[in-house]
């Protein structure tokens, strides 16, 4: 019991100082229309949250472990399930590389089956 409280604890220092290194920046998109859409352009943060559901973790852990490291999102706020459902279904991230085909049809199934 003690040797996975000391690995939990191991591994929440090094999402720490991950995490720490890689602060959110906003990035305004328009439509055609000119209403904004605002991308998380926080990368390497948004490449842990797929990193952390791909290895199991559900969108509650998520939103918990990115608010207990005081992560903002893209508006400054904390983290909720949603806005971790929205960073991993947001298509933007596949167009950019951030992941790829497979991993991205893997997790919107694997959400699928969970609603």
């Amino acid at each position: 019991m003690e040797q996975n409280k000391d690995r939990e604890i191991s591994l929440l220092k090094k999402e720490i100082a991950f995490l720490k290194q890689n602060r959110s920046e906003i990035k305004a998109e328009h439509n055609s229309r000119g209403a904004g859409r605002k991308e998380f352009q926080d990368y390497k943060t948004v490449q842990h949250i797929f990193d952390l559901y791909t290895n199991g973790d559900s969108l509650q852990e998520i939103a918990n472990k990115l608010n207990d490291l005081n992560i903002k999102t893209r508006i400054g706020g904390t983290w909720a399930k949603s806005s971790v459902r929205f960073i991993l279904l947001n298509k933007a991230y596949l167009e950019k590389g951030i992941i790829d085909e497979k991993t991205f049809s893997l997790i919107s199934e694997r959400m699928r089956r969970k609603n």
